[in-house]
């Protein structure tokens, strides 16, 4: 769906170039607007089994959290990775992994870019910078968020990608822990 919505986004936005007609204006928005209503019936239904969150996907927020370090008008899911990261991590997601076909150019520059920015370690999230942990802020400052990039041509993982994977739980466990921490006692 969040592909859809970003397609969808771009469209309306005339980042692709090619203008829209007043009744493909009015098709994309009857879309979008169906859509809409049944992935909210669709999600309340799954989030029922606590697999999957009760939420939207809220595409334009990723684009505006991309728009720092990628302009939008690169059209691509490197936009999307690079904005869903730095939205949700440590924030409600204690990590993120890239994972991406084999030679993928938009994945390679996701990576990119997301390995310099997990390691500074600054993405506070507003209602986490001064109530709920207190502290554990600061610490977060400090330290980098988990980030894995792996592609994959098909073939079992090597050993070393498997290695990383235990790392990389290891490290967003340290994350939830610091995050989930007696306000008086966050953990280091």
């Amino acid at each position: 769906m969040e592909w859809i919505y970003y397609t969808d986004l771009c469209n309306r936005k005339g980042w692709e170039n090619k203008a829209l007609s007043v009744k493909d204006k009015a098709s994309l928005f009857i879309r979008s607007t169906w859509m809409r209503k049944y992935e909210r019936t669709i999600t309340k239904i799954l989030a029922k089994s606590e697999l999957i969150p009760d939420r939207q996907e809220n595409v334009p927020h990723l684009v505006e959290m991309a728009r720092p370090i990628i302009n939008p008008h690169l059209l691509g899911e490197a936009v999307l990775t690079v904005g869903a990261a730095l939205a949700e991590v440590p924030e409600p997601y204690c990590g993120v992994i890239a994972l991406g076909p084999f030679g993928c150019m938009p994945n390679r520059v996701s990576e990119a870019i997301l390995t310099s920015e997990m390691n500074r370690g600054k993405r506070i999230p507003r209602k986490h910078s001064r109530k709920k942990i207190g502290s554990a802020a600061e610490i977060l400052r400090n330290r980098p968020l988990p980030f894995l990039a792996i592609e994959s041509d098909g073939n079992p993982f090597p050993q070393i990608i498997q290695a990383k994977l235990e790392v990389f739980l290891l490290q967003a466990a340290r994350i939830h822990d610091i995050l989930h921490a007696p306000k008086d006692h966050p953990s280091s």
